[in-house]
């Protein structure tokens, strides 16, 4: 059975961030949709409290007990599959502009009717640059590090820009 449902609004995702925490049980996918550019680069920050750590074995992982996550774009292709530890985070580059599926499900030999909690912190794009380490490591002044922070702002509105005009683009067709 899959439940799917939007934990977020969409609004305050796409402002950036947000932290979420659900429960699921054996036999379970918890799903949510998010729509993303191409080339945007998503950070999912998790814990899972209610499993063992996973073993170092490979063979072992393979029926340890454990939270998986799995982003398939809209047409259904799997662009990444990653199996939960404890805590830990994954990282993945989206490949097409559009709609992805986020769904977390048990893996391995779980006990019936016992219920996981996942916590997350998601975020878009690449964690912010500390602008003022990076000025004192190249010796640059601070309106030089300030400049460069503008640019890399600059660079990230004209990509947005850029999708959203294709998307209207697309929409007019």
């Amino acid at each position: 059975r899959i439940d799917i449902f939007v934990l977020l609004c969409l609004a305050q995702w796409l402002g950036g961030g947000d932290a979420l925490f659900f429960k699921f049980k054996a036999g379970e996918s918890k799903c949510f949709i998010e729509l993303l550019r191409k080339d945007e680069v998503m950070l999912i920050t998790y814990k899972s409290p209610d499993q063992n750590a996973l073993p170092s074995d490979l063979e072992q992982q393979k029926t340890h007990e454990s939270a998986i996550l799995r982003v398939t774009e809209q047409e259904g292709k799997q662009i990444f599959e990653g199996q939960a530890d404890v805590e830990g985070r994954f990282a993945f580059t989206a490949l097409t502009d559009g709609t992805h599926n986020f769904c977390w499900s048990l893996h391995g030999q779980t006990v019936p009717g016992k219920e996981y909690r996942v916590h997350l912190d998601i975020k878009e794009g690449l964690p912010e640059e500390d602008h003022s380490s990076i000025a004192k490591q190249d010796h640059l002044s601070t309106m030089e590090a300030k400049v460069n922070k503008l640019k890399q702002d600059m660079k990230r509105v004209q990509k947005e820009q850029k999708y959203f005009r294709n998307r209207e683009q697309r929409f007019r067709k």
